[in-house]
């Protein structure tokens, strides 16, 4: 049997170990962590889940060298409060994720888990925003549930308040702007400034930062507009669905998928370098020197952590950089949204989720007092993620107030959040440069969501490349004995 190791066990690592055991190979992982998800993945808050039972001291036992911890006067006033909450409100997710309907490749892996129950259900889309001004703020919605398919996104368009009529008519034109690729590839603000700046404010910008984690000024055009395309142009319509259970649950039947294989997974393994003699990939380095040898090695990491495999991937590094993401986990005393989650316009916040309702969660014990969790997101988060706490969380408190309209709003605790390196910035200048699957080195092949996939930098991007670097080793005709 011809050995396969994959580097890593993210969404890439897991899509190339599902499509080469169903083609009926084994393969060996090697984790540099003690999980498997990547950057996708859950845990439980032990701090503040100890503050919300009024057990400050037993809080701060807890603290691990990740935690971020809330301060003394927030834990003062969460014990005094002493309230009782469902404990599946400390389950908190590494950053809020929302899924695209259009995922394929994604919902193929959830599929093979036996976990595509546990999504919500895809149905056109509908997000509410509000736009902050100095007098009142601005409520709009694009709501595409009318009709189905691509006749409620047309009308969720043409109600849309807030956008100028020649607008509307420049995105429902036959054909549309969306059909429309410039020969040079440029930025989608450029590409944009056809329509009013209204109309970028409320609606492109928002968009393009969400789909892309990259800035409007940077974000490649060509990319965004074919993303959009397969977004809108579904028979099920424009959906975005979130999951209905901590993001870790999803993946849980991976280890029974590895073990009934005959497969294996090592954690906390990382590999220095891969062993090339001629040009041919025959295995992997581990940091402890011990050297492993293989048939193929799929590679899922960064580029910065490619470069380190070998000198031939060191220019990528300087190529694709981080974007940053923050993610911050409130306990309020009381909701500031009703619906699912809200896009935010004219803040420094650009998405807030409200937990207890994506979780389903109405209970709250026999205290009066119920406690809700919010999730509130910044992508591209340059501005803001060399703040420290103090000043994030000032900002924060002043922006849930005026987008509530209430000043009786109180923050119980809070958990931050900061992932520098979330997804690469993948940007006009640079989506030319994305490599293939296929290196100069033989056996040797790369995935991950910053690899050419024709998407931006995604979990979506990530299960394809995981899929191309199997197939290509399934293509090659390697013999299973």
């Amino acid at each position: 049997m011809k050995k396969i190791i994959i580097i890593g066990a993210g969404i890439s690592g897991m899509s190339a170990a599902m499509h080469l055991i169903k083609s009926g190979f084994t393969v060996e992982i090697f984790e540099s962590s003690n999980k498997i998800g990547g950057r996708c993945f859950s845990f439980f808050d032990k701090i503040n889940w100890h503050i919300a039972q009024s057990d400050r001291h037993t809080a701060l036992d807890a603290v691990s060298p990740e935690a971020t911890t809330v301060s003394q006067g927030i834990a003062e006033q969460a014990r005094n409060d002493g309230s009782l909450v469902n404990k599946k409100l400390f389950e908190i997710d590494n950053g809020q994720h929302l899924f695209s309907g259009a995922y394929k490749e994604f919902f193929e892996l959830m599929k093979w888990l036996g976990n595509e129950n546990f999504f919500s259900e895809k149905k056109n889309l509908k997000v509410d925003f509000v736009e902050l001004n100095k007098k009142n703020n601005f409520e709009y919605s694009l709501d595409c549930t009318k009709y189905k398919g691509l006749t409620g996104v047309a009308h969720g368009f043409l109600k849309m308040k807030g956008i100028d009529w020649f607008d509307k008519w420049i995105i429902l034109q036959p054909p549309p702007p969306i059909y429309y690729f410039p020969r040079k590839d440029i930025s989608t603000l450029d590409f944009f400034q056809m329509f009013l700046n209204q109309t970028i404010n409320r609606l492109w910008k928002p968009m393009v930062i969400a789909i892309m984690n990259a800035p409007i000024e940077k974000a490649s055009t060509k990319l965004f507009l074919k993303t959009l395309r397969k977004m809108l142009f579904r028979k099920n319509g424009f959906s975005l669905l979130h999951s209905k259970v901590p993001l870790s649950n999803l993946f849980e039947n991976f280890f029974d998928k590895i073990n009934n294989s005959g497969s294996k997974i090592f954690f906390n393994t990382v590999v220095k370098e891969i062993i090339v003699e001629n040009g041919i990939c025959k295995g992997i380095v581990k940091n402890n020197s011990e050297k492993i040898y293989s048939d193929f090695v799929i590679s899922t990491v960064s580029p910065k952590q490619l470069s380190k495999f070998h000198f031939s991937f060191s220019h990528l590094r300087n190529i694709f950089i981080g974007s940053p993401i923050i993610s911050v986990y409130l306990w309020l005393n009381q909701p500031i949204i009703q619906g699912k989650y809200i896009s935010c316009i004219n803040t420094k916040i650009e998405w807030i989720f409200n937990k207890n309702n994506l979780l389903e969660i109405s209970d709250f014990g026999d205290n009066d007092k119920n406690t809700y969790q919010i999730a509130l997101t910044v992508s591209a988060a340059n501005e803001l993620i060399l703040l420290d706490d103090t000043d994030l969380m000032k900002i924060i408190e002043t922006e849930i107030k005026q987008i509530s309209n209430c000043a009786e709003i109180k923050i119980l605790a809070y958990r931050i959040i900061r992932d520098k390196n979330a997804t690469p910035l993948i940007t006009f200048e640079n989506n030319s440069l994305r490599p293939k699957t296929k290196t100069d080195i033989s056996n040797f092949y790369l995935a991950g969501d910053w690899i050419q996939t024709d998407l931006p930098a995604t979990i979506e991007s990530a299960a394809l490349s995981g899929k191309l670097a199997a197939m290509e080793i399934v293509k090659n005709g390697v013999k299973l004995a």
